[in-house]
């Protein structure tokens, strides 16, 4: 059991974030959908930094867990079609 202290998303649905309390713990659960392309993926990953930053200041003993799609190749050559 838990509850739900806060959320937060953007309008185009690639993130969302709860701030959940569950047995005198408090989690930041984050759940992405990074973009196709680069240069967008790399503002919606500026934004969302600042986003999960102003999370953990507001509640700085919490635990944060992110996943999702990120949409990015660790190597263009070989993780990504077309290069």
């Amino acid at each position: 059991e838990g509850n739900v202290l806060q959320s937060d998303c953007d309008s185009l649905g690639h993130y969302i974030c709860l701030v959940v309390e569950s047995n005198h713990s408090i989690f930041i659960i984050v759940n992405v959908y990074g973009y196709n392309t680069k240069s967008e993926n790399d503002k919606f990953i500026d934004s969302l930094d600042t986003r999960i930053t102003f999370w953990l200041s507001k509640y700085p003993s919490s635990l944060l867990l992110i996943g999702g799609d990120f949409n990015v190749s660790l190597n263009d050559t070989i993780d990504r079609w077309p290069p």
